[in-house]
């Protein structure tokens, strides 16, 4: 995938878990959640968004400030 984004000069950094040798296990939003209120946290809402509306305007800020992080 990192390919045909270089291949359209979009330069993009990986967020995979896999990569990154530090990351012993995933956590879904269960886990998660478990994780904050056992901690003392009690989460108000939980779930994974995204938003249709601004996701080609953060990439386009991304590549034009060199931002790997916002590209990706």
């Amino acid at each position: 995938m990192r390919l045909l984004f270089l291949n359209t000069r979009i330069d993009v950094s990986t967020v995979n878990f896999f990569d990154d040798s530090t990351h012993l296990r995933t956590f879904d939003l269960g886990d998660l959640s478990a994780l904050a209120e056992k901690s003392g946290f009690n989460p108000a809402e939980t779930g994974v968004i995204g938003n249709r509306y601004i996701e080609d305007d953060l990439i386009s800020f991304g590549m034009r400030s060199r931002d790997q992080e916002l590209a990706t």
